[in-house]
């Protein structure tokens, strides 16, 4: 990926990263961990001999102990969940080796030499999962964040301006001040700020794997003091964090400047909107108004509303996933979308379009600003032929201009893939999407295509429960 130009660090910038680089001497936790392990062990192994002659008995304390092993184990490892996660695998792989050792050691003392606990060790795993998922789940309730360098516990943007990296285009949908809390409330992560007062500030979401602007969104969420100002101060401050404080993964997502090429991998189809509903229309080809003409003979129903059609809305939406091969984004997202991106100048809202009362497709939007983009669309297949796609896009483009709006997003897809071509017919503008990202995935999951193709075998209640977790990270 074509990175941005070095430049020199801001002076500023230096006694952030000098703090940023502090860390506490690495023996405090060697040695809380050693003590731990140390004295859980002779307790353990005490336990044992007692109750040689009870194994059932030994195995049920195993749960308990290692859960509240592995709690403390993780606890000893420091509050900041970038850190953690990157530790559990290994903190994994130190609590089976305590635990096997121990009944090792039992099973040598034993009368029968052979005679090794298999129930004790596979409660001891349990209780290792059990603790680890417990340190997970409040891993941001004492975090002492320290990689903002102005306050960090709210945004300071009030006299700044959004940058979009488009001169028709003055803010994105991604720039709705609540944007932050509404994923990091849906997902359990946190929110962050960081940048100068009065100078930069971008969104992050510290997700305890990497720090994001913004996952689950096409682009970030960038003020500066002027529209126009370079990128460069805030893409150099990204790199230092990176390289200089030692954090292993940030990802800033921007529109590419300049003319797209062949290798963009993601692009997001814009249509400039009319000043009005027949405007529109007759700007079409003829091909793409005859297409739409014949979708609105079938007579389809449109609704529009707000968490009261959420419901409908998510079966026809997780069901379109399984289609693709792709999991579904929890019900909580989009529910938190409606009920807190409706403020502040923002619009959401659902669209369901159907035929005899039956939802044969179904879309939410956002807009804000201006800026329309539709997110999240599916129709069923059996409709697809009978231009459903086409209606609800026509439908939604009134909408937007409906409600003042200058740009009508069709949302990213892969670039010269059917859905891109699909969205060409409407005579919209190719965006490249950019993602900078320090460091870059050695494995993709999205290019991973046995996993699209697996997960369309499975049944739909397992396939869309284990969906909402991995579509939490492959954002």
């Amino acid at each position: 990926m074509n990175l941005l130009p070095h430049i020199p660090i801001i002076p500023k910038f230096a006694k952030t990263l000098t703090h940023l680089t502090k860390k506490s001497p690495p023996y405090n936790s060697l040695t809380q961990i050693s003590l731990l392990l140390l004295i859980s062990g002779l307790i353990n192994f005490a336990v044992g001999l007692l109750l040689l002659s009870s194994n059932w008995l030994f195995a049920a304390i195993q749960l308990p102990l290692y859960t509240l092993i592995a709690f403390r184990l993780a606890q000893s490892l420091g509050s900041c969940p970038l850190k953690w996660r990157r530790m559990s695998g290994y903190t994994i792989l130190i609590l089976l080796a305590h635990s096997y050792w121990i009944l090792f050691l039992l099973a040598y003392l034993h009368t029968n030499p052979y005679n090794f606990n298999w129930p004790a060790f596979i409660l001891a795993m349990a209780g290792m999962v059990a603790g680890i998922r417990f340190r997970l789940h409040y891993t941001y309730k004492r975090c002492d964040c320290q990689i903002a360098s102005a306050a960090i516990n709210q945004a300071f943007h009030d006299q700044l301006s959004p940058h979009t990296d488009s001169k028709k285009v003055q803010a994105l949908i991604t720039h709705h001040p609540a944007l932050p809390a509404i994923i990091s409330k849906s997902f359990g992560w946190k929110p962050l700020y960081i940048g100068e007062k009065d100078h930069w500030e971008i969104n992050l979401i510290c997700t305890g794997k990497s720090l994001v602007s913004l996952p689950h969104f096409s682009y970030g969420a960038l003020w500066l003091n002027t529209q126009n100002a370079n990128f460069n101060q805030v893409s150099d401050h990204l790199r230092q964090m990176h390289f200089q404080a030692g954090f292993q993964g940030l990802e800033y997502r921007k529109i590419k400047s300049g003319l797209a090429e062949q290798n963009d991998f993601k692009t997001s189809s814009w249509l400039t909107l009319k000043p009005n509903q027949e405007a529109q229309f007759n700007s079409y080809s003829g091909n793409l108004k005859s297409k739409i003409r014949r979708g609105l003979r079938n007579n389809f129903d449109l609704e529009i509303g707000k968490e009261e059609l959420l419901t409908e809305f998510y079966k026809c939406y997780a069901r379109h996933m399984r289609q693709l091969g792709s999991g579904a984004i929890s019900k909580k997202f989009f529910s938190e979308l409606l009920n807190q991106y409706n403020t502040e100048g923002g619009y959401a809202r659902i669209y369901l379009l159907r035929h005899n009362k039956r939802t044969v497709g179904a879309a939410l939007s956002l807009a804000y600003k201006g800026f329309y983009e539709n997110g999240w669309f599916a129709t069923t297949p059996a409709w697809q032929k009978k231009y459903a796609s086409y209606v609800l896009h026509h439908h939604m483009i009134r909408d937007a201009i409906s409600l003042g709006c200058h740009t009508y997003s069709f949302g990213r897809s892969t670039t010269n893939s059917g859905v891109h071509q699909f969205k060409k017919q409407w005579n919209t503008s190719d965006i490249p999407l950019q993602w900078i990202i320090y460091p870059q995935p050695a494995i993709n999951l999205r290019n991973q295509s046995w996993i699209r193709t697996a997960w369309k075998h499975l049944p739909y209640p397992i396939g869309n429960r284990f969906g909402n977790y991995i579509a939490k990270w492959i954002y």
